[in-house]
């Protein structure tokens, strides 16, 4: 198993600490993609990613992870809207903390697509569920 989480400036870093102890824990490998090389997180630490977000794939992953914080200075960016739709398409589950769903929500109906409304595309509630998954904890 594999996650991606996007990071983008201004993250909050303590909503996705948690996530990330639980999901090394339960061996799921994480990368980290921003648009930028760099970014620097709501606690004002840089943090260095793994991947540009061109270099993205998502056949390469089982899940996107978006923070809260206030993304939506980057939820125009097409970078990210295509990020997002290629996890979609491929019926792989999005995941967003707090003020993070906003990027998905402004896909869906800012630019009127289509993004799946069922157990795949959810907000942090739902993250113990991919986790239960990933352990086939009934």
């Amino acid at each position: 198993m594999k996650a991606l989480f996007f990071l983008y400036e201004g993250y909050v870093d303590w909503e996705i600490s948690p996530l990330s102890c639980m999901l090394n824990v339960c061996d799921v490998e994480i990368d980290t993609a921003a648009l930028n090389e760099e970014v620097t997180h709501e606690g004002k630490f840089k943090v260095k990613v793994d991947l540009n977000i061109e270099a993205c794939n998502p056949s390469n992953y089982n899940i996107l992870i978006i923070p809260g914080g206030e993304p939506a200075p980057f939820d125009k960016d097409e970078r990210l809207l295509t990020l997002i739709r290629g996890f979609d398409k491929q019926g792989k589950w999005i995941a967003a903390i707090c003020g993070g769903p906003h990027s998905w929500r402004r896909l869906a109906f800012c630019a009127k697509e289509s993004i799946q409304h069922n157990d795949r595309v959810s907000q942090s509630f739902w993250l113990t569920f991919f986790i239960c998954e990933i352990n086939d904890v009934p």
